[in-house]
């Protein structure tokens, strides 16, 4: 039986920053905790194989009942949990429900100010300096039992909160400003709230973050305060991030962004994870069957959002719980093994080490063009883009392109990648639309080529061909050259190792007769 654990602390204030010292999991992440993560689910969860790591999260409220007094004890248990299982895992904490009692020494607004606000009390004023004074110190506390936790080596990542509306978001609507719209307690000041106490507020965030956990954990920092809509990122953070000493997140992932803000978050991913600076963690909207989720049927949501995060250098890509249950299916199970062979391989100087590289066929409507992964489509060919392909229950169709008959389609491999796979032996993986009798001829820089024959089915299909890879990256023409006889629908174009495509989990390769 696990009895709380209770720590009374004084009020406690930040210490000088640590620049110079390194953080204590630069050396090396973890290869087997790159992928596929748990994000909002049942403990069950947890122990399938796939999943690589999870999620420890609890709010303010819980873990600070009383003024100073701290109870840690569900991180205590869950820590212990999740060590047993020996899988890896992020923390937080969370404000969507503040403490209570700060309701006494801070002044609040009657009314939910967010969607994220959760208190029936209203919303704090989070730019006042006793509310400041109180998340410091539940931080302080925060920082201490972790870095005093014997399961602190499983911890790979601490997820930086606001704290200030709920969890994430920030800033006071220009009519909920005035004097009386707030309740102030007796004995406390009245301090009005301005843009730039709201910009101060999540500077001293970032800054506290980065002060008490960075130098022994991975710190991550939301993207959105690199994105240009929330304000400037503190100059040390900012260099830590560069140097790959601070990774970053955010809380939006979906197949393609549905406006120009969240937009500009995977612009800072593939600033930064995608170029191999730092590491990113990404957690989806929502869950793929909840209505919010998008246009997308369920399993096409799913798998399109994971190749949007690899195509922006993701490496940890969390998942709802409700979405790892349903591994039964085979269309999500090979979404997930997918995640977890390519995530990581991106970051840092890991390219070269990469499985395969792959280029997934779409237009869209933001993140315009292909998702790709160390291999591009060459530009010049003609091709016309399609979305809604095929049917719903397959996980490709969401986009697509059409090479039209006598046309063809080039590829060119990351020189890094291909100088890897030089003389090793290498699979072409070709994911087509088996529609109206389909065919095409593939060929490889070196002179394998094979040519392709469809049968029809009205369902996606994928042919293996192994080819040479001794010429690939060897001058500035094509890797692959795909030349269409009739009109054909393309997925996706891959290039494996074949030692992995031996262990591979993914769809076994088409009956011989595809390949004439």
């Amino acid at each position: 039986m696990h009895l709380p654990r209770l720590f009374a602390l004084p009020i406690l204030l930040a210490a000088p920053f640590l620049l110079s010292a390194p953080a204590a999991w630069s050396q090396a992440s973890p290869q087997d905790g790159w992928g596929v993560h748990k994000i909002w689910g049942s403990k069950e969860v947890d122990d399938y194989s796939f999943v690589r790591g999870s999620y420890i999260v609890r709010e303010w409220k819980d873990l600070n009942p009383s003024p100073g007094v701290f109870d840690f004890s569900f991180f205590e248990q869950e820590l212990e949990r999740f060590s047993r299982l020996g899988k890896p895992v992020s923390l937080a904490l969370r404000g969507s429900y503040k403490p209570e009692w700060l309701f006494n020494e801070v002044p609040y607004h009657p009314d939910q100010l967010s969607l994220q606000v959760k208190n029936e009390r209203g919303t704090l004023a989070y730019w006042h300096p006793q509310f400041r004074v109180r998340y410091m110190e539940a931080l302080q506390a925060f920082s201490d039992f972790i870095k005093q936790s014997p399961h602190r080596d499983n911890i790979y990542s601490i997820r930086l909160a606001l704290n200030a509306l709920g969890t994430e978001h920030s800033g006071i609507d220009e009519s909920e400003r005035p004097r009386d719209r707030w309740i102030v307690p007796a004995g406390v000041d009245w301090v009005a709230y301005s843009d730039a106490a709201d910009e101060n507020f999540k500077t001293w965030v970032t800054n506290t973050y980065y002060d008490l956990f960075a130098t022994d954990f991975l710190l991550l920092v939301r993207s959105n305060l690199f994105s240009g809509d929330d304000g400037a990122v503190p100059p040390d953070v900012k260099l830590a991030v560069e140097n790959g000493r601070v990774g970053l997140f955010h809380t939006s992932s979906v197949p393609q962004p549905t406006k120009g803000s969240t937009e500009r978050k995977y612009d800072v991913h593939i600033q930064y994870g995608r170029e191999g600076k730092t590491t990113i963690y990404a957690e989806p909207f929502s869950a793929s069957t909840k209505g919010s989720r998008g246009e997308q049927p369920p399993a096409q949501w799913n798998y399109w959002r994971i190749l949007s995060d690899l195509h922006s250098g993701v490496t940890y890509i969390s998942v709802y719980g409700v979405d790892l249950e349903q591994y039964t299916d085979p269309e999500y199970m090979a979404a997930f093994d997918f995640a977890n062979l390519y995530a990581g391989y991106q970051t840092g100087n890991n390219a070269a080490l990469s499985p395969g590289a792959w280029v997934a066929l779409r237009e869209g409507d933001y993140l315009k063009g292909d998702y790709d992964f160390l291999m591009s489509r060459m530009s010049g060919d003609s091709d016309i883009p399609l979305a809604g392909v095929g049917p719903d229950g397959e996980r490709y169709g969401a986009w697509a392109r059409r090479i039209p008959a006598n046309g063809q389609m080039r590829f060119q491999l990351d020189q890094d990648f291909a100088a890897a796979i030089g003389g090793q032996g290498v699979t072409l993986r070709i994911t087509y639309f088996d529609s109206r009798s389909p065919r095409f001829t593939v060929s490889a820089a070196g002179g394998v080529q094979q040519t392709i024959r469809g049968s029809a089915t009205g369902r996606w299909r994928t042919i293996n061909v192994p080819i040479d890879s001794a010429a690939f990256g060897s001058n500035s023409g094509a890797d692959i050259t795909i030349d269409a006889n009739t009109d054909v629908t393309l997925h996706m174009v891959e290039v494996l190792r074949t030692a992995v495509l031996a262990k591979d989990n993914r769809p076994l390769p088409e009956p011989p007769e595809d390949v004439l």
